[in-house]
């Protein structure tokens, strides 16, 4: 339990501007609400759940186990909504989950830093969460369909849990079966790398904090928090690797998360902090942050001092991630959650007869959020347009793209070339055709090779709603890697737009998914498509195709687990010539 606090010194309870501290996260709620949307990425989601539902397992395509989700938090949370109200709309339910969990996140921060720093005050501001407020960027990703409120609601809930925690909330366990409020502490924080691998971050920081602010531990008791919050992680790696062969999702190996990118990085990064100016209200909080740790340090309140410092750190070292591997395509969504955790400590902040938050701080704080709420936007906002960094306002490119203001469900989208080809070979695989639909420039039909489990099979760069139209009987081949096998582990002699770099030769395809006895001339002649043909009967490529498509079983588990790091950590050559040469001669 924590150090006990004299009364004096313990914020009194149930006093404080409550209103005034919860206002932000009602109007985030709002225009999260004016700003609804759906992004294509999105859609991959809903349609394995949609295979879940169907008793295919996990899997982008029915006989191919490959990990398209990059959340696996959220895939489940959607699957058991989806399941429980099958008449609402799967589109509306990740859209009103998204909403209430960034609304709860904002909430439950807000309430932590008045909790923790701020409820005896005669006045509360709550100016870390009215700057998160301003940001266009959270606007649009309160929604979406990803998995951002999730991350929002997980970062505000455990950072409430822990203040709770330091206030003498989360009880120990009185016996070895009777687990106390402590123990779900754990198992939550523990949560972090089912919402996104790269929430370790954020779990490791958080687990370091709940045993600051919940010891002193004996060794065995702080051994029952790791455990407990490594249960749910560890026990979903083992499984990812039996299952998929793989140590992280296919998703990562698509934008090569392992690798750095820093130059692309630091660009991505200060496309949403120089756009904001969010240097200014960042570096007014932090300066008064550092001085209410340093003089609860000095009071002998470590565990306060602790919960104000160690968020902030947390949100520095994932923002540091990102700007490693590169960022994203996406305007701002990467540098969110970061930028949620620095503010959660000061989401509010107390004004008292003794302690004052300068006027000039407030103002200025004030003034910028409403300048940067009114006026600042990226120059390419609201376009077609992608930057020569390969960024983008998605929310403003797929209003664009559909021709509505707020495009949330498929049918929204029924006039995009995605959704009429999806539904088009939707249409075909009822009519139980066979055939190999090439759907980008230039677009061809071809025979399909035979003892594949599912028709037709369509070929695209885009699989998000052009897969969910086309249903879970049409075998939809991702071209830019993000849900294939073959192309997510292709090499990159040179970066591209983060995401859409591994647009794979068409040779692999055919090769692949074709009749070779069957082709048009023009492509029986084609050297890559025998090259490619030949690479994929080879080596590692011929291992993983057999670990992903053969009949789960206990070996084929074992067998898998064991193949996963190499599976991982494998490149070939985009060439099908130069992949042939090195994995078969």
């Amino acid at each position: 339990m924590a150090a006990s606090i004299p009364p004096s010194a313990r914020p009194a309870r149930g006093t404080g501007p409550w209103v005034v501290v919860l206002l932000p996260s009602v109007l985030l709620g709002v225009l999260g609400w004016m700003h609804r949307w759906t992004e294509d990425d999105a859609f991959i989601n809903y349609r394995v759940v949609d295979q879940l539902l169907a008793g295919n397992g996990p899997v982008f395509n029915l006989g191919e186990r490959v990990e398209v989700a990059t959340s696996t938090l959220w895939l489940a949370i959607l699957t058991v909504f989806h399941a429980v109200l099958p008449f609402v709309s799967l589109e509306w339910v990740a859209l009103l989950l998204g909403l209430v969990l960034t609304v709860g996140g904002l909430a439950a921060a807000s309430v932590a830093a008045h909790l923790l720093t701020g409820s005896s005050a005669h006045l509360a501001l709550p100016l870390g969460a009215v700057v998160f407020l301003a940001l266009p960027p959270a606007w649009d990703f309160t929604t979406s369909g990803l998995e951002t409120g999730l991350s929002f609601g997980w970062l505000g809930g455990v950072f409430l849990a822990l203040v709770m925690t330091e206030r003498g909330w989360a009880d120990r366990p009185r016996g070895r079966w009777r687990p106390g409020r402590l123990d779900m502490v754990a198992i939550v924080v523990g949560l972090g790398p089912l919402i996104r691998p790269d929430f370790a971050i954020f779990t490791l920081v958080f687990l370091v904090l709940a045993l600051l602010v919940s010891g002193p531990h004996s060794r065995r008791s702080a051994a029952r928090i790791v455990v407990l919050a490594a249960v749910a992680p560890v026990v979903y790696q083992v499984c990812r690797m039996g299952y998929f062969a793989l140590l992280v999702p296919n998703t990562a190996l698509a934008k090569e998360a392992s690798k750095s990118w820093w130059d692309q990085g630091f660009a991505y990064a200060w496309d949403t902090i120089g756009t904001y100016g969010l240097c200014v209200p960042l570096i007014v909080l932090l300066a008064w942050l550092g001085l209410q740790a340093r003089q609860h340090r000095r009071a002998g309140r470590r565990e306060v001092s602790w919960l104000l410092v160690l968020p902030v750190v947390a949100g520095l070292l994932h923002m540091l991630f990102v700007v490693k591997v590169g960022g994203d395509y996406m305007h701002g969504r990467l540098m969110l959650p970061g930028i949620f955790a620095i503010l959660m400590p000061v989401a509010t902040v107390p004004v008292s007869r003794n302690r004052t938050v300068p006027a000039l701080a407030a103002a200025l704080i004030f003034g910028w959020a409403s300048v940067c709420a009114a006026g600042l936007r990226t120059p390419y906002a609201e376009t077609n347009l992608i930057t020569d960094r390969g960024l983008a306002d998605d929310r403003g490119h797929y209003r664009l793209f559909s021709g509505q203001e707020h495009p949330v469900t498929l049918d929204d989208y029924a006039a995009t070339p995605l959704v009429q080809a999806g539904r088009d070979a939707a249409r075909r695989a009822r009519a139980d055709e066979e055939v190999l639909i090439l759907s980008r420039p230039p677009a061809r039909e071809l025979p399909p090779r035979r003892r594949l489990r599912t028709y037709p099979v369509l070929v695209h760069g885009n699989m998000g709603m052009l897969g969910y139209s086309a249903g879970v009987d049409v075998r939809v081949v991702d071209e830019l890697g993000l849900g294939d096998p073959v192309a997510s582990r292709l090499d990159l002699p040179r970066r591209g737009r983060v995401g859409h770099e591994k647009d794979i030769d068409r040779a692999w395809t055919i090769a692949r998914f074709s009749d070779a006895g069957l082709l048009p001339p023009d492509l029986a002649a084609n050297a890559q498509v025998g090259h490619a043909g030949r690479a994929l009967e080879c080596g590692v490529l011929r291992e993983i195709l057999a670990a992903v498509s053969s009949p789960m079983s206990p070996r084929r588990f074992l067998d898998n687990l064991a193949l996963a790091p190499r599976a991982t950590s494998a490149r070939v050559d985009p060439t099908p010539e130069r992949a042939a040469a090195e994995m078969c001669d």
